[in-house]
C-alpha cells in the first residue's frame, strides 16, 4: 500500500489498487501532505535511502522529546512494528537453522536477558503493577538457573498445588493465573499448540471485558451467520457485543449457546481459506481489502473474475499485486505441530472439521463446570 504515495518504478496499472483502497476507505491526507508525499523521490542508492530514514527517525526523536503529542505516537508505532517484523524475521532464520550476522539465536538469547530479569525485577519491587497482567496469564517468564538461589526467585513466583495438581494450596505472590477462570490441572493438562489456541480462544471469546481499556472489534463474528450479515461497522459491532452479553455465563453446561461463537472464531482465525470464504458475508467476499486481512485473496480473486472481464496482462496485474499484498496466512491445518499432524482427515473439509472438533473438545475442558 506504501506504492499508492508515490509513483511506482514497477510496470503495472493501479487497477488492483485502486479497488484496495476504495473497500478499506482510506481517509485521505490533506490536501498540501497529499501534495507534498506525491514530490518525494527517494535516491536509487540504498546507502542513501539509509541516511534518509536515519535523519528521519533522529528528527522525530527529537520532536517526541519536546513535546510534539503527533512525533511521540509516530515514534510508538515505528518501534511497535520494528519490533513486531524484528520477531517475526528472527523466528524465521532460526527456524530455517540460519547463522547470519547477528546470529539470530544469540539475538533472541539478548532479548530474554534482558526481558527476563527486568520482569523479575518489577515483581519483586513492583508487584501490584505486575499482578494485572499475570493474573490473566497461565505461564511467566523465567530462566533455567545453574545457581540454585537465582533460580528460586523465579520458582518462588509459582504457585503450589496439592499432589494431584487439581486445587492451588499456596497462591502465586504475582497472582499468577488468579482471573484465568480456566479448570486446569497442573498435572494432567497439556500445554501443547492446541492447548494454547482453546486457552487464547476463551479468553478472546467468553471474556467480555475490556482489556487495556481497549474493547476489541469482534469482526470474527461475521462467520456466525446470517444474524450479522446485514450490519457494518458500529452497528454490527453493537449488535455483536449485545449479543454475547445475552449468552448465559461460559460454562461445561452451557456449551449449547456458546459452542456456534467458539466455531466462528476458529473459523475465522484458523480454518483454510477455501472455507472461510463461504463463511464470510457478500460484502466481505467481494472486498480486497478484507479478503488480504483474512487470506482469502485467492478465492476473493476467483470470484472476481467470474464478475468482471479481464484481459491476460490485467490478471497477471492482479496476480502479481495479490502475491506481493499476501499476509501469507498459514491455515492451522498446514502447521508443522505433532497434535496437529495427528489428527487426519481424507479431504480438506473432512480434516478441518476433525482439527476443529479436538479444539472445541479443548475448549469445554477447560470451561468451568457452571
Amino acid at each position: 500500500m506504501a506504492e499508492t504515495g508515490h509513483k511506482s518504478s514497477r510496470r503495472f496499472s493501479l487497477y488492483p489498487l485502486a479497488i484496495c483502497r476504495f473497500a478499506l476507505a482510506i481517509k485521505k491526507p490533506p490536501a498540501k501532505t497529499a501534495a507534498k508525499i506525491r514530490k518525494v523521490k527517494f535516491p536509487k542508492d540504498d546507502e542513501a535511502i539509509w541516511v534518509h530514514v536515519r535523519d528521519f527517525l533522529e528528527e522525530l526523536e527529537r520532536r517526541a522529546k519536546t513535546g510534539s503529542k503527533v512525533s511521540n505516537e509516530h515514534l510508538n508505532f515505528v518501534h511497535y512494528w520494528c519490533l513486531e517484523q524484528f520477531q517475526k524475521n528472527l523466528a524465521t532464520k532460526a527456524r530455517a537453522g540460519q547463522h547470519s550476522w547477528p546470529p539470530p539465536i544469540r539475538t533472541i538469547l539478548e532479548m530474554a536477558d534482558y526481558a527476563i530479569p527486568l520482569l523479575l525485577w518489577l515483581a519483586e519491587h513492583q508487584r501490584e503493577n505486575i499482578k494485572k497482567y499475570a493474573s490473566n496469564r497461565w505461564n511467566w517468564p523465567g530462566y533455567f538457573h545453574l545457581l540454585k538461589s537465582e533460580q528460586s526467585r523465579y520458582q518462588d513466583l509459582l504457585p503450589v498445588f496439592n499432589q494431584t495438581g487439581t486445587r492451588e494450596i499456596q497462591p502465586s505472590p504475582i497472582d499468577l493465573g488468579k482471573n484465568l477462570c480456566l479448570n486446569l490441572s497442573a498435572n494432567r493438562t497439556s500445554g501443547d499448540c492446541l492447548f494454547r489456541i482453546a486457552a487464547r480462544a476463551i479468553f478472546d471469546v467468553a471474556h467480555l471485558e475490556e482489556k487495556e481499556g481497549f474493547n476489541f472489534p469482534k469482526t470474527w463474528m461475521l462467520c456466525y451467520g446470517e444474524p450479522f450479515h446485514r450490519l457494518n461497522g458500529g452497528k454490527l459491532h453493537h449488535k455483536i457485543e449485545a449479543f454475547l452479553k445475552s449468552l448465559e455465563n461460559f460454562s461445561r453446561k452451557n456449551r449449547a449457546a456458546w459452542q456456534p461463537v467458539f466455531e466462528a472464531y476458529l473459523t475465522w482465525f484458523f480454518a483454510p481459506p477455501e472455507i472461510k470464504f463461504k463463511a464470510l458475508p457478500k460484502f466481505y467476499q467481494d472486498n480486497l481489502a478484507a479478503a488480504l486481512d483474512t487470506g482469502t485473496e485467492n478465492q476473493w480473486f476467483e470470484n472476481f473474475r467470474q464478475r468482471k472481464k479481464l484481459s491476460e496482462k490485467e490478471e497477471r496485474e492482479f496476480m502479481d499485486y495479490l502475491k506481493k499484498a499476501s499476509r501469507n496466512i498459514t491455515p492451522l491445518q498446514n502447521e508443522n505441530y505433532p497434535e496437529i499432524s495427528a489428527i487426519g482427515g481424507k479431504s480438506l473439509k473432512a480434516k478441518w472439521n476433525a482439527l476443529k472438533r479436538e479444539i472445541l473438545k479443548r475448549i469445554f475442558k477447560l470451561a468451568p463446570k457452571e
